[in-house]
């Protein structure tokens, strides 16, 4: 429904009660409708601007919605770290260095066993052939499990024990 329909219903109703107080006769309809119009003809009272800067902080808190850092972080397009991550960055360089070269030499080992297999599908691949590529990848071996012993000295060195820190290699 129309405010000002509302407004007009609501001062009829007051009018009458006055009027009915005041008076031992109704008032008539058309008395009642010329003050309905003209209590709504007269401008309202006009908020100072504190009554209206407490209405718009009302209606704020009403829809006040609350997030957790990590909702944060997320808005700002920061990416959450994980544990493991904070873990990593409070390593020591050579020890982080070691981790990157190992992760490094896995992926291209991942590339040269796909290689490998390539080679085996093809028709006419001889041993002769492959062997080169199977060297390669032995070798590619070889220095994962040399990265990874000089990694397990180089923490022992550091004095930090935790095993998790090797479980992404």
């Amino acid at each position: 429904m129309d405010s000002s329909y509302l407004k007009m219903q609501s001062s009829m109703i007051n009018s009458n009660i006055k009027q009915a107080a005041s008076k031992d006769q109704p008032p008539t309809i058309a008395e009642l409708r010329a003050q309905s119009v003209a209590e709504n003809q007269a401008p309202e009272k006009e908020k100072n601007i504190t009554e209206r800067y407490k209405e718009q902080q009302e209606e704020a808190e009403k829809d006040k919605v609350t997030l957790s850092e990590e909702s944060m972080k997320r808005l700002r397009g920061e990416k959450a770290k994980t544990e493991a991550e904070e873990k990593e960055e409070e390593l020591p360089a050579n020890i982080k260095t070691l981790k990157k070269q190992i992760r490094k030499l896995k992926e291209d080992l991942e590339e040269k066993l796909e290689q490998l297999e390539e080679l085996k599908r093809q028709p006419g691949t001889t041993i002769e052939t492959l062997e080169p590529h199977m060297q390669e990848v032995q070798m590619m071996q070889a220095m994962i499990s040399t990265l990874k012993a000089s990694l397990a000295e180089a923490m022992k060195k550091a004095g930090i024990s935790d095993p998790s820190i090797l479980n992404d290699l």
